[in-house]
């Protein structure tokens, strides 16, 4: 009887040591695809700021603000003038921009889906910070930073896929 027990036992040890790995293995698959599915959720905004010569602007503040989810990011464009506002949640955007003697600029209904980098190139005018200069209009879904081509699906037009009869 005792050796039937021991016998018993160095069978469960290499069981348990397949269960940890397969338990270890199915953990590691699931991290991985939750990372990938964090990041479609999510957009990039990027752009240069200049004045009317065409001349960069540096130290222009920029603040990027969804109304409708209350999400608001400030940044500062550097000395090249270039800005860039990463891991923001997508949906409907408003950039403004905000510079010592230039009138303050507001870009809105600025469209931004998942994993899209969208560039918001913004020229400011000279003048006062009271007056405001609104550009409204979408911009063209040309993806100018990098070479990715992409769309979002719609669970609709999923649904009405044709799967050739099965």
């Amino acid at each position: 009887m005792k050796n039937s027990n021991v016998h018993s036992g160095s069978k469960s040890q290499p069981r348990t040591t397949l269960e940890l790995m397969s338990l270890a293995l199915v953990a590691a698959f699931v991290l991985c695809f939750s990372v990938a599915g964090w990041a479609q959720d999510q957009a990039t905004i990027t752009g240069t700021v200049t004045d009317n010569s065409g001349a960069v602007v540096p130290n222009v503040k920029i603040v990027v603000s969804n109304p409708d989810k209350g999400f608001t990011r400030e940044t500062v464009s550097n000395t090249a003038g270039d800005y860039t506002v990463a891991k923001i949640p997508i949906g409907n955007y408003q950039v403004t921009a905000e510079g010592a003697g230039f009138q303050k600029l507001l870009r809105t209904d600025l469209a931004l889906s998942g994993g899209q980098t969208l560039r918001v190139d913004l020229q400011l005018r000279i003048g006062q910070v009271t007056q405001e200069v609104t550009v409204v209009g979408n911009t063209p879904k040309v993806q100018t930073e990098s070479g990715a081509v992409s769309d979002v699906i719609t669970g609709k037009q999923v649904q009405e896929l044709n799967l050739n009869g099965r």
